[in-house]
């Protein structure tokens, strides 16, 4: 492929990605995702991360825990993570 036409392919998925998010931002989690909420733990498991750093995540703002809280429980949507993943994932390709 040409330099132009990667060029070109890595700004159109970063445009998906960017609008992943601003549809997500826009209707609540729990609607929108069809998996139920998972906790801190699981989500630490699902983005082979420590608990510690998901909470790190979490204060810096780069990661976005549900309004709703069982318990006093963090709870995750798994659409959060996934564009969280995929963030990440266009960030380090750069």
């Amino acid at each position: 492929m040409k330099p132009e036409s990667s060029q070109i392919l890595e700004k159109l998925e970063e445009i998906i990605v960017l609008l992943k998010q601003i549809s997500h931002e826009s209707q609540p989690s729990l609607i929108q995702d069809k998996e139920p909420p998972i906790s801190i733990h699981d989500a630490a498991e699902y983005l082979q991360l420590s608990r510690s750093h998901i909470y790190s995540l979490v204060h810096s703002g780069k990661l976005k825990p549900l309004q709703n809280r069982k318990q006093g429980r963090m709870l995750f949507s798994v659409l959060d993570l996934r564009t969280y993943l995929d963030t990440r994932h266009r960030s380090n390709k750069q």
